[in-house]
């Protein structure tokens, strides 16, 4: 090499006007590392900063050459990568984009030249790379899919291209590492591609000790998915110890980039594995084994950076979890205590780093759940009601260590303590924080882990409850007790688990004896005092009815047998104490109470529309005497809320004629509630943004898009109009991404999806993170079709694969909730629509693709099977089931120029 560098640079100094002999000798110096075995200089930033430079400076002597160019996005598509490895997020994007720009131009000028495609593979290597380092997911994924689909395509024509099949390898590894946990399903496939691939590569080259590493690290989502989504523990110590020992002819040699790293979690991930079976020893051993093998990793990465931080931070957080399982609290507050030290330092460099700022939320959380371990209550309860709501606000864009996770971790711990000192009222408002989490879908891994915990946060919160809630308590602790109960039959209990499983039976014991018609009469007791003398008590036990919906509303009266027997059990019991004492108003107001959550078990649950509205009109009947009674106040606005379901519900069927009647009667009732506020209550704004809001759903249904945005527009009139009196307030915040969210889908309903997007996107995330405590049926409501939305946003504007792949990370999230609320109507629904929405976006004329999209619109028929919908045949329904055929009709010569056209909706078939 040394010969060959003299010689070029002699050829360079008596040509100086030669590209190639210019050209030659800068690409032998930056070559010179690698085949030297110099890693150090082989991964310095500086140096491929300085080649960089030189590369530019020798394409602006020579602009025209077309190996220079060659050369320079060879040396760009590297820099991305070392970029990247080094923390320089922004600097590996814009060269992988540089690089990508460069070859595309290369490509347009020579389509013929056939050595440029192993060039664009490399250069979308890095784009992808680079993409995924600057955050942009999608971008990075569309790069790769297009790389799968085109290099398999050219294997198929050329089976024995050993460039093509590696390529496609290393394409589907990265591809698995990004989607996942996201999109689980598409992970685990893309895996398997590429361990099929490099299998047959090592057949054909046994000694290939390059495809030999790729092929062990090509194990890492099995057992990721083993870990964190599958509680078979052995199993997954199996997996961890079969990789790690494939991976052991590579340790300590610094030129296999990603080992080290690969073996200090195997060393975490067998500790914490080991953990949760119970055995302490074998975790500590394996958490000294990852502390030896992380310090010379960690000496071998540059001093000073970003990532040299962030990978101390990432190794402490998981020690930090196996912490957390063996319940040794000093422990983990010294962990957590570094880890956030680490952080600071890390942060002096790059202040905005978002990794740097979840993590440090997480580290809190640790520290305030070790101090609750330590019995420091009053420092640890304190800590986590700061940090908890913090966290909660945060992206999450990593896999490991799940923020939502840590988040019910800390959550679990403070309500738990709460509930040792009597703190119901904080109890109840953080028991919905998790439940409604738990309730979108969107935690995902951890998964057997977190049903654990949420079965905790029901039994906490039914013994938070009083006689008043007993169907509901009944209900929840039903759930609890199969959860917990199949934990133990699975062969995965936990220690929270086994704790909270033994209160059960005496809180249900407690639940039951509130049916008790001593219990019940010192309620109506309380009631018929109360309202002469506190005019907040008949609106704290709405506002309570209204939270425990919220709460939980899939472990309502349905929840259990049990729980509905304990309501019929009370409404006969209060009918009862209406007959004993005809006088008493508390006694009618109880049973009133009794027909609420009948109403929204039928909306809710089982989604039957006429006993749905039949339910309503009872329920409206029975509060009809209490309406402008001194003490009732807020029975007028709990009547105008029903006429609006009313109307709702006639508008999900098309019966306009009823719609329109409800709604004039719901304005009447709105004008009486106002007519009893005084002129400047700020509760007047609330009643017209809780009105506005409701009736914004009467326009959805109806597909009335011009009507949506006007009153969409109101809503945020209202708002910003009380923003300036009440910034913080909790419902301001619920009621403002509702607003967004039906702004921008009344702008997408109009076919104007470029202005939609960005709108969807940002009353996505305002729906997911205002606070937890306040609509949050509302809220679940909503998500759905922005979700749907954004996906068909992206597929109108070209983004047909981000398209794709939003809807198939969307369609992973509904199957991994379906299993756990069969019995709701609303979940099969959003489901099916998910299948039908994701078929509609796979091409027919690739058969796997053909295949999936069959396969997709058969179980989304089977869900919306003519025996199931019976009763529920709303407007979606009608144009899910149109959607179905329309797809179906594709190639049999059945569609119609245009596509199909149902419920104001154009169906273009693919």
């Amino acid at each position: 090499m040394e010969v060959a560098l003299a010689l070029g640079a002699k050829v360079a100094r008596e040509h100086p006007d030669d590209p190639a002999a210019a050209a030659a000798l800068l690409w032998n110096e930056w070559e010179l590392p690698r085949i030297t075995g110099d890693y150090d200089a082989e991964w310095s930033l500086p140096r491929h900063t300085e080649f960089l430079r030189r590369w530019l400076e020798l394409k602006v002597r020579f602009p025209a050459d077309g190996r220079i160019k060659c050369c320079l996005a060879e040396v760009l598509a590297t820099y991305a990568h070392v970029a990247s490895v080094h923390g320089l997020k922004a600097e590996a994007g814009a060269a992988a984009r540089q690089c990508w720009s460069l070859v595309e131009s290369l490509v347009a000028a020579q389509p013929a030249d056939q050595s440029l495609g192993e060039l664009m593979v490399r250069c979308q290597d890095a784009l992808a790379t680079g993409e995924w380092g600057a955050g942009n997911l999608g971008g990075s994924v569309e790069v790769l899919e297009q790389v799968l689909a085109d290099r398999s395509a050219a294997l198929t024509v050329d089976p024995d291209n050993i460039r093509l099949r590696r390529q496609i390898a290393d394409a589907a590894r990265i591809l698995s590492l990004q989607v996942w946990p996201r999109a689980t399903n598409r992970a685990r496939e893309a895996e398997r591609i590429a361990r099929e691939h490099y299998g047959v590569l090592l057949e054909r080259n046994p000694g290939d000790q390059e495809v030999r590493r790729l092929y062990a690290l090509a194990h890492t989502i099995e057992c990721r998915q083993l870990l964190a989504f599958e509680p078979r523990i052995e199993e997954a110590r199996k997996a961890f110890r079969a990789r790690d020992a494939m991976l052991e002819p590579f340790a300590d040699r610094r030129d296999y980039h990603g080992v080290c790293e690969a073996r200090v979690n195997d060393s975490l991930a067998l500790a914490l594995l080991a953990a949760m079976a119970g055995d302490a020893a074998d975790a500590r051993a394996k958490l000294d084994e990852a502390a030896r093998r992380f310090e010379p990793w960690h000496k071998w990465m540059a001093m000073g950076t970003v990532e040299h931080s962030l990978a101390r931070v990432r190794y402490l957080q998981l020690a930090c979890l196996v912490e957390w399982w063996l319940r040794d609290w000093p422990e983990l507050e010294r962990l957590a205590q570094e880890t956030t030290l680490t952080i600071e330092a890390g942060m002096q460099q790059e202040p905005e780093n978002w990794e740097f700022r979840i993590r440090g939320g997480m580290a809190r959380c640790w520290t305030g759940i070790a101090w609750l371990g330590m019995d420091r209550t009053a420092h640890g309860v304190g800590l986590l009601r700061e940090a908890l709501p913090q966290l909660r606000g945060m992206d999450q864009r990593f896999w490991m260590i799940d923020k939502h996770f840590v988040q019910m971790c800390g959550t679990l711990a403070l309500i738990e303590r709460l509930a040792e000192s009597g703190g119901s009222a904080e109890v109840r408002r953080l028991s919905q924080a998790v439940l409604l989490v738990s309730g979108t879908g969107w935690v995902e891994s951890w998964s057997w882990a977190r049903d654990q915990m949420v079965a905790c946060v029901r039994v906490s919160l039914a013994g938070s409850m009083d006689a008043a809630d007993t169907p509901m308590r009944i209900a929840l602790l039903d759930r609890a007790e199969a959860t917990l109960a199949q934990a133990e039959a699975d062969g995965h209990p936990t220690v929270f688990g086994r704790k909270a499983r033994e209160r059960v039976a005496p809180l249900r014991t407690e639940a039951l004896a509130g049916v008790e018609p001593d219990r019940l009469e010192q309620l109506v007791a309380h009631l018929d005092a109360a309202a002469g003398t506190d005019r907040t008590f008949v609106a704290r036990m709405i506002a309570s009815d209204v939270a425990a919906w919220n709460v939980d509303w899939n472990a309502s009266a349905t929840g259990s047998p049990r729980a509905r027997e304990v309501q019929g059990a009370i409404r006969e019991r209060c009918r009862a104490l209406v007959a004993l004492q005809p006088e008493s108003i508390g006694a009618r107001f109880l049973l009133a109470r009794t027909y609420r959550m009948e109403c929204f078990v039928h909306l809710a649950v089982d989604g039957r529309l006429e006993p749905a509205r039949e339910a309503f009109r009872a329920y409206d009947a029975q509060l009809e005497p209490f309406d402008g009674v001194p003490g009732y106040e807020p029975v007028g606005e709990v009547r105008m809320t029903n006429r609006l379901q009313l109307a709702q519900l006639a508008a999900s069927i098309g019966d306009v004629a009823a719609m329109e009647g409800e709604l004039a009667e719901a304005r009447q009732r709105y004008a009486a509630c106002l007519a009893r506020l005084a002129s400047d209550a700020p509760e007047r704004r609330w009643l017209r943004a809780r009105f506005l809001q409701e009736a914004a759903w009467c326009e959805w249904w109806q597909r009335d898009w011009r009507q949506l945005g006007r009153v969409a527009h109101e809503l945020l009139a209202e708002i910003e109009a009380g923003q300036s009196a009440s910034s913080e307030d909790p419902e301001l915040q619920v009621r403002l991404a509702c607003g967004r969210a039906f702004a921008a889908l009344a702008l997408q309903g109009e076919g104007r999806h470029a202005e939609a997007l960005p709108l969807l996107r940002e009353a996505r995330r305002l729906l997911y993170t205002c606070p937890a405590d306040d609509g949050a049926w509302d809220r679940l409501l909503l998500i759905h079709p922005v979700q749907i939305g954004i996906g068909e946003s992206l597929r109108q504007t070209g983004s047909v694969r981000s398209a794709r792949n939003w809807a198939e990370q969307f369609l992973v999230l509904r199957e991994g909730e379906f299993p756990r609320a069969r019995d709701s109507w609303y979940r099969y629904k959003r489901l099916a629509e998910l299948q039908i929405v994701v078929a509609g976006l796979l091409d027919p004329a690739v058969p796997p693709e053909a295949m999936r999209r069959a396969e997709l619109l058969n179980r989304a028929s089977r869900l919306l099977d003519p025996a199931n919908v019976e009763g529920r045949l709303t407007v979606d329904m009608r144009e899910a089931l149109a959607q179905i055929a329309a797809l179906r009709s594709v190639g049999t010569g059945e569609e119609k120029r245009g596509g199909l056209e149902v419920g104001g909706y154009r169906y273009a078939v693919p």
